[in-house]
């Protein structure tokens, strides 16, 4: 069984090789008794309510930990791949989608570009020794439990999976061999990865004209929250600036504050400065590149802003989901050609 996992700063995505596939926030926070809720006829089983019980220990993960958890947090730690929170993302993505009686998981997942050079054997290594007993105490799982252990492993650079979910079998069978140099712009929480690759008999990786942009939504919010201060002057929880962003404001004292017009200066200025900095990424030979590929979450609310990046921008279908479905096409490949030298 396939599962393929992209644990971003902001959200988790993770598909399975039957194209099933889950998201939800990367938050977590400790967990404690619900049962209060069900008085109230509150829901159990939807992704909001993920309650779950890891090797032991209680938490309550994605919506679940930012709505009911006390402590919701997320990390934007650059070294990232032994923290706890990840490992408990990990496991609850990989378990939501891993049906009862399967035991052998091929995880497929990534880095950022810039990160993979150094952190793809350590990870290698985590992931290796990883298991987790995963119990459902809520979530559309709620009463069964799934064991987590990867038996095969593959780790690829973000944006440069995504290229494998950008290009169907025409627009492959058009390039290959020409020459031409296709670029994948990956806007995500954190950071903005740009990966270029010239189109020879294989995709050959241009690190020349790659690397990364430490801009992502995260600034957004972090705006955001400054404005709120500004117009307030209280603090809010960081984990409640993704709802902010999402809904254009927020009721208080029984009033909406209406934060439209910064979202959307915020949003062009952030737009202009990945712009820029893309650009110089590519140096002069922007203009010859033939096709560029907007993916990632980040799409959601920088997509419109950056359509003038490059003439032949294309914004991929579902942006969010663009890395793990291109982790689960590499996997795919990479057990063709084990298959094919046995």
């Amino acid at each position: 069984m396939i599962i393929a996992v992209d644990v971003g700063y902001g959200f988790t995505k993770a598909l399975n090789e039957y194209q099933r596939s889950v998201v939800f926030p990367s938050l977590v926070a400790p967990g404690q008794d619900r049962s209060l809720e069900g008085i109230f006829g509150a829901g159990q089983s939807g992704l909001d309510c993920l309650h779950v019980r890891v090797n032991g220990q209680e938490f309550f993960v994605g919506e679940l930990a930012w709505r009911g958890g006390m402590g919701a947090s997320f990390t934007l730690e650059a070294w990232k791949i032994g923290h706890q929170n990840t490992q408990v993302l990990l496991a609850t993505a990989a378990a939501l989608l891993l049906p009862v009686g399967v035991a052998t998981i091929h995880l497929a997942t990534g880095l950022p570009y810039e990160d993979y050079r150094h952190q793809r054997q350590p990870m290698e290594e985590m992931l290796k020794a990883f298991r987790a007993e995963v119990e459902f105490l809520g979530g559309p799982l709620t009463g069964e439990g799934r064991t987590v252990r990867f038996h095969q492993i593959t780790v690829f650079p973000q944006a440069a999976g995504a290229v494998y979910a950008s290009l169907d079998t025409q627009t492959l069978a058009q390039v290959a061999g020409s020459g031409r140099l296709i670029s994948v712009v990956d806007v995500g929480y954190k950071t903005t990865d740009v990966v270029t690759f010239e189109a020879g008999h294989t995709f050959r990786l241009r690190p020349d004209l790659s690397g990364t942009v430490d801009q992502g939504i995260s600034d957004l919010e972090r705006r955001l929250l400054a404005v709120f201060t500004e117009k307030t002057g209280r603090r809010l929880d960081p984990a409640r600036a993704g709802r902010l962003l999402e809904e254009g404001g927020i009721e208080l004292g029984g009033r909406f504050l209406d934060l439209r017009e910064e979202i959307s200066r915020t949003r062009e200025a952030l737009a202009g400065l990945i712009r820029d900095k893309v650009r110089t990424i590519w140096r002069d030979q922007g203009e010859f590149i033939w096709r560029v590929y907007l993916v990632g979450g980040g799409c959601v609310y920088l997509a419109e802003a950056l359509q003038n990046l490059h003439p032949a921008m294309h914004l991929v279908e579902d942006a969010q989901f663009a890395n793990a479905r291109g982790f689960l096409a590499v996997a795919r490949r990479r057990e063709r050609g084990l298959a094919g030298t046995r």
